[in-house]
């Protein structure tokens, strides 16, 4: 038996500064689909490019970072006592970058590069990215285009799990 993964897409800002400060969050995916996944498979998320983008604008220049975590477990849509361990279900920030032109690299401000592979999952945030680490171009203020943050997503199904569709929401927390 094979089951259904989705999970959700829910950005959370916490603003600091000026009411004349602006600091916008944006995502480019709704839900994060696996399809069908057997017992004991491995199986990235198909995405419609190569990763999953959330974009940070800020005209206020102080720091800013990106958190991630899940609101809950993957849970079974008809038997919400039944989940899927938080461990099984990973994330892996794939690049940083300037949207505005020259277009600069901004890994460095990656917490988690992609050459560290797959990060678990969890219930309190992970830090993502921090802005201002690239000495060729301080993200701090970004605007008009912003940062963007790629993403990919992994699924570690248990080989014991029951069928089902199972869904979660996963949060971004940006914070200036």
């Amino acid at each position: 038996m094979t089951q259904k993964i989705f999970a959700g897409i829910l950005a959370a800002m916490l603003l600091a500064g000026t009411s004349l400060a602006a600091l916008t969050v944006s995502f480019d995916t709704a839900s994060i689909d696996f399809g069908s996944v057997a017992p004991g498979e491995w199986k990235e998320a198909p995405l419609a490019r190569d990763h999953d983008t959330l974009v940070v604008v800020s005209d206020t220049g102080n720091v800013w970072t990106a958190k991630i975590s899940l609101t809950q477990a993957l849970t079974n849509g008809t038997f919400p006592s039944i989940t899927i361990p938080n461990e099984n279900f990973r994330w892996m920030s794939t690049y940083a970058g300037n949207k505005n032109a020259p277009y600069t690299s901004l890994v460095s401000g990656l917490n988690h590069p992609a050459g560290l592979g797959y990060v678990n999952f969890s219930a309190i945030d992970e830090l993502v990215y921090t802005s201002g680490k690239e000495a060729a171009y301080i993200d701090n203020n970004n605007s008009p285009a912003g940062t963007e943050i790629q993403f990919k997503w992994g699924m570690a199904m248990p080989s014991n799990q029951r069928a089902g569709t199972y869904a979660t929401t996963v949060r971004y927390t940006v914070t200036q």
